[in-house]
């Protein structure tokens, strides 16, 4: 996603000799007992987003 605004001019890179980390990314929400299908289901657009990330940085 980032990537592809970079690309566009709609996002500036702020540390050119900063690159982006690939480490753990955590998403925090109260429980998963009553969690809203649409906080399940952006969970897991993140981490799809986040997988692809990887792929695409690899490409670069």
């Amino acid at each position: 996603m980032v990537h592809k605004r970079l690309q566009q001019g709609k996002l500036v890179r702020l540390f050119e000799d900063w690159p982006p980390s690939k480490e753990i990314i955590h998403a925090i929400f109260p429980t998963k007992r009553g969690l809203p299908p649409a906080v399940r289901l952006f969970i897991d657009f993140l981490a799809y987003q986040y997988s692809q990330m990887e792929i695409m940085e690899a490409s670069v």
